[in-house]
């Protein structure tokens, strides 16, 4: 007979547990597969990192063709990161290049993830259009162009 698992959460609240840090481990990422669109840099990278440290491969997509050099130095970083745990394949990132305005090239994006990792988990659409500009000095158009990229679902 198998041991009934622990509560956790709300769960474990409402049965009047006492309070244990269950978080980490409900929140595992190993051996996930992730798409994070504006990946390239910043909160969309930082996202990345976060999801390859919990044991997830985090394919970074970017307009650029090439990932810059603090792309490059971030996957040194993530790629040196301790083992997990024993046997425990780590998280990596993997840059990807292309245009999330361009609904067929994100549905081929996410095919091709498919068919490389045999899984696709986990699409954390961070990707804006900003062309360098402060959002409030954006044009109506263009406010109307990136809001409507936000909508558009990518996998």
């Amino acid at each position: 007979m198998s041991t009934p698992s622990p509560l956790v959460g709300v769960a474990a609240a409402l049965a009047s547990q006492p309070p244990t840090r269950t978080v980490f481990s409900q929140f595992s990422l190993t051996g996930k597969v992730a798409l994070v669109t504006g990946g390239g840099r910043g909160i969309g990278l930082e996202v990345a990192a976060g999801f390859a440290e919990a044991g997830a491969t985090a394919y970074c997509l970017d307009l650029s063709k090439q990932p810059d050099d603090d792309f490059v130095t971030a996957q040194k970083f993530v790629a040196q990161m301790p083992p997990l745990a024993n046997n425990v394949k780590n998280g990596r990132i993997e840059y990807i290049s292309g245009d999330v305005t361009d609904q067929k090239q994100m549905w081929k994006v996410a095919e091709d993830i498919v068919a490389k990792e045999g899984r696709l988990d986990i699409c954390f659409a961070n990707a804006g259009i900003l062309a360098g500009a402060d959002c409030l000095e954006y044009s109506a158009e263009d406010f109307t162009k990136a809001s409507g990229v936000l909508r558009q679902p990518i996998c």
